[in-house]
């Protein structure tokens, strides 16, 4: 049985589901797949942080592709409400990072003209509980990754995207330079004009892909949610390092994360992970020592080698697109890159050079981000 479609898109993530969303809107008839559940890997074990943007001063291709996605979320969360009924939970709580910052971060961020200024706890209401000082970020944002796939996934059921979860090993069909279809071990066939491969830490798995290199593989990360009685001692996002607290709602928070690219493909909690991230927020803020454990998870971030995505094209293939290897910024990242795989694959120009993302780059080099979540 052959499935026709205009647009079949291998992944079911984030970058996956908003591609497919804008897609629809354009009047495509476009088919999801995915191997497990829609949204639940690295896009829904996330803590949701958004970092701040100003889209009219940015330079860097990572710095673009936050920018971009920034300045649109929050109408894209409102635009997923009205569709969807669902909201994602999008909030500006600001951000305060207790990492004393390089000089040249700094003037990237002055570059930028992102807001920030010196903190002292006893300025900020918003982190009393704290003793640290650090640099507070007042548009720093961020949303709940599972209402936020709960409404794209909803959204595009509105829009008539076929969604097909449980697609397991998929095979690619080739006739030349093109792909004509992918079949599943079931016996189904989904057949397309164009392609795209969102598969995050899954990528590299593709045997069709392999020859690429694409240099994408999963970093492991776990996270703690903790349960709070009485008055939350945080209600900004928290960030030392590449750990950090994020006050999820009235009661909740969360503890992230751990960065384990020695983990492989192994999606588990560790006792050692969890009681790091404790001892990291009992340290912090003292008073989360009578909080209540509410339960631990862990997801498979698609890391790369030199910190970039891999966006566009895929070379040797006349029809085939790819957006994966966002890191820690899945969420933070995707509606950039859908609006770039969705311009491709209706043959428009994108709105950044997307050159530095693509698939037959060197990758020689790490790239630091701006921000480290």
């Amino acid at each position: 049985m052959t499935e026709k479609t205009d647009v079949v898109i291998l992944g079911g993530g984030v970058i996956g589901l908003t591609t497919a969303y804008h897609l629809a809107l354009e009047g495509l008839q476009v088919t999801v797949l995915d191997k497990s559940d829609l949204g639940r890997e690295a896009s829904w074990a996330g803590a949701g942080i958004l970092a701040p943007g100003n889209l009219s001063k940015a330079h860097r291709p990572l710095d673009l592709l936050r920018a971009f996605s920034r300045n649109r979320i929050e109408s894209f969360s409102l635009q997923l409400k009205e569709s969807s009924g669902i909201w994602n939970g999008f909030r500006k709580c600001g951000i305060l990072d207790l990492e004393a910052p390089s000089a040249a971060t700094q003037n990237a961020w002055v570059d930028e003209e992102i807001a920030f200024q010196s903190a002292e706890p006893s300025q900020y209401p918003q982190v009393q509980f704290l003793s640290n000082s650090g640099i507070f970020f007042p548009d720093g944002a961020l949303l709940e990754n599972p209402l936020h796939l709960q409404a794209l996934i909803r959204a595009c059921e509105i829009q008539g995207v076929r969604l097909r979860p449980n697609s397991h090993s998929i095979q690619m069909i080739k006739a030349e330079n093109r792909i004509e279809s992918l079949a599943t071990v079931d016996g189904k066939r989904f057949a397309a004009d164009r392609f795209v491969i969102a598969t995050g830490a899954w990528t590299e798995l593709l045997p069709e892909l392999t020859p690429m290199k694409l240099g994408i593989f999963p970093i492991r990360g776990q996270i703690v949610q903790l349960a709070i009685e009485g008055e939350m001692p945080v209600s900004c996002i928290v960030e030392s390092g590449k750990q950090y607290i994020v006050p999820r709602n009235s009661d909740e928070i969360l503890i992230g994360s751990t960065e384990e690219p020695e983990a492989g493909f192994e999606k588990a909690n560790t006792p050692s992970g969890i009681q790091g991230l404790l001892d990291f927020a009992h340290n912090l803020i003292p008073i989360l020592r009578s909080a209540q454990q509410v339960r631990a998870w862990a997801g498979l971030r698609p890391g790369s080698k030199d910190g970039l995505p891999t966006i566009g094209p895929i070379p040797g293939f006349d029809n085939v697109f790819i957006g994966a290897g966002h890191g820690r910024s899945g969420i933070q990242q995707s509606l950039a890159t859908a609006q770039i795989l969705t311009d491709l694959v209706l043959g428009k120009r994108t709105f950044m050079d997307i050159s530095p993302f693509k698939a037959d780059r060197p990758r020689s080099q790490a790239t630091e981000p701006l921000f480290r979540s």
